[in-house]
């Protein structure tokens, strides 16, 4: 018999939790227009096979309440499972962007600094590794985030119009971690001030690719304070 994530009739009677032969039809004639042979005018003759024995393993479940009370046990652990993977992924990336802050590595003279230089590479690079399992689009930002320098002198002009904007941010990024730590609600509130704080200065001011780049990271972290913190979920 197929898994449940290659069982299309299976799968969708997990989901609405309605295991019965009426409900299996249901699913099995949605499928069948849409690759029966005889409608799609192409060569799906293998699939529609495929999808005909996906509805007779799928009435064998039916008809044997057993069967039906092990996939949903099997469905319920595979998604915990994943909850808790999911959860130990955003813990790690935390505890990362905790010593990457701490460290000071977010600010180009220590990220450059020769006798710290390897150090603070190793750290960047495992927090983009960890990300990617948990949000790639925050690994993207967080690398460009690093390897952004300021190439001519407007670039480095800005950067010291915008020196309270940066202190803003990662002000923000501090209270976040510690909200994430504690689950106080001052915390929360205070990383929400000085992230929109820092939003709003980088946006009225900023014009260069690097600070573009800092604003998509401070919509992720005001996107991520939407989440229960990590103590919560612990």
């Amino acid at each position: 018999m197929t898994t449940i994530k290659e069982n299309r009739i299976l799968k969708e009677l997990v989901t609405s939790k309605n295991f019965t032969e009426k409900e299996a039809k249901k699913i099995f004639r949605k499928y069948s227009k849409m690759i029966h042979p005889d409608i799609t005018k192409t060569d799906t003759n293998e699939d529609f096979i495929n999808l005909k024995k996906e509805f007779e393993e799928a009435l064998v479940v039916i008809k044997n309440p057993l069967l039906v009370e092990n996939i949903l046990k099997e469905e319920t652990s595979s998604l915990e499972n994943e909850k808790i993977n999911t959860f130990n992924i955003r813990k790690m990336l935390y505890e990362f962007l905790e010593l990457y802050v701490i460290l000071g590595i977010y600010s180009q003279k220590i990220r450059i600094k020769p006798e710290l230089k390897e150090r603070n590479e190793k750290i960047i690079k495992k927090i983009i590794t960890i990300s990617k399992d948990y949000d790639d689009n925050f690994a993207i930002l967080f690398e460009k985030f690093n390897s952004l320098y300021f190439q001519s002198f407007e670039e480095w002009y800005e950067e010291r119009q915008l020196k309270n904007a940066k202190k803003l941010f990662i002000n923000g990024i501090r209270k976040f971690l510690e909200y994430q730590n504690t689950g106080s609600v001052t915390c929360l509130r205070m990383a929400m001030s000085y992230l929109n704080d820092a939003y709003y200065e980088y946006e009225h001011r900023a014009r260069s690719e690097y600070h573009e780049n800092v604003i998509k990271l401070i919509e992720w972290f005001l996107t991520e304070l939407d989440k229960p913190p990590l103590v919560k979920d612990s």
